[in-house]
């Protein structure tokens, strides 16, 4: 992303009344940010999604793990009975995080994003019952 498609992105969410971010800043640096977008439609509107990014060498520190648990405890003071999320096969870092939090694998979608190399890699989707 460029600065200009960060403020932006940062502005979108800012001005989301369905969507909070936590953004990790270390030594003024940013590290990493999570994401909780709630469902505003009638029969979606118990569940949630939930996405974390964090930059390599933050990793191993607890930062994921903080960043999840104010997610979780933000989600079940919201009512949100299921989080989802989504992650590409293959990272067993974030594989490893999301089942330490109690998220299950619900669905594998083959072929979901194809590389320059002309490769593809699954999507891997999971829940949590809050």
């Amino acid at each position: 992303m460029t600065v200009e498609q960060e403020e932006a992105w940062i502005n979108r969410v800012n001005a989301s009344p369905s969507t909070l971010s936590i953004l990790c800043y270390v030594n003024g640096k940013i590290s990493g940010n999570c994401e909780l977008r709630l469902n505003t439609g009638l029969k979606t509107a118990h569940r949630a999604t939930v996405a974390i990014a964090l930059l390599k060498e933050y990793w191993g520190l607890g930062i994921g793990s903080a960043m999840f648990e104010v997610m979780i405890q933000t989600a079940r003071d919201k009512g949100i009975e299921v989080l989802e999320l989504e992650y590409i096969d293959g990272n067993d870092r974030g594989k490893h995080l999301y089942e330490k939090f109690g998220f299950q694998t619900i669905a594998k979608l083959p072929h979901a994003y194809k590389l320059k190399d002309g490769s593809y890699q699954s999507s891997i989707t999971m829940q949590k019952y809050l």
